[in-house]
């Protein structure tokens, strides 16, 4: 399992991958160097042309994909290595990905949360967000918005977690969703199993 920690003190996602098929949705319009361009746009603040770890920490659906993206090598990732992982998603064949998260508090399931995957700005609007509601052992399964399939797009997102009580008042800590700093890619070919931990 890799561990990856969206930001420096946001919770856990412990990614577990297996090879899974998921049934084909429309057609998904990507703009590789138009998304890549826009991400460093959004995160290169010293404009050296590429995102180190630290630039990084903005971005975790980014940073957690370092060692895929970073072809090169020089643990930083630049605009053409943006441009030809976006590219790789048509490559792969357009499907809905059968991910789950769980949600925890150390090794209790917490049941009742929403979680929902907003796909990052710089996808500029090519992938839809996806939510599920965490069910008694934590589990979440993902609905893409206007698909009759389960599942959700390949791309990247941002992981925002929510559980609101009957007054409306949020319970679960800011760092998870105001703005959230975890973040995550939905490959074309690795399943993912992502573990939210809201102790950590």
């Amino acid at each position: 399992m890799s561990r990856l920690v969206g930001g420096v003190v946001a919770g856990t996602l412990v990614l577990a991958l297996a090879g899974c098929g998921q049934p084909s949705v429309p057609s998904i319009s990507y703009s590789p160097e138009s998304a890549a361009r826009e991400a460093m746009a959004m995160y290169d603040a010293n404009k050296d042309g590429k995102l180190d770890v630290n630039e990084l920490k903005k971005c975790p659906s980014l940073g957690n994909s370092l060692a895929s993206i970073d072809t090169d090598g020089d643990k930083c990732i630049d605009e053409k290595e943006i441009a030809a992982r976006i590219a790789s998603y048509s490559a792969s064949g357009t499907r809905l990905r059968g991910e789950r998260a769980y949600v925890v508090r150390g090794s209790r399931p917490v049941p009742g949360v929403t979680v929902t995957l907003e796909p990052e700005k710089f996808m500029l609007g090519s992938i839809k967000s996806c939510t599920g509601v965490s069910d008694e052992a934590g589990a979440v399964a993902f609905q893409t918005e206007g698909q009759p399939y389960e599942g959700g797009q390949v791309g990247f997102f941002q992981i925002i977690v929510s559980q609101k009580n009957a007054a409306g008042k949020e319970q679960i800590p800011a760092k998870f969703n105001n703005p959230t700093t975890l973040g995550v890619e939905m490959g074309p070919s690795n399943r993912l199993k992502m573990i939210i931990d809201l102790d950590k």
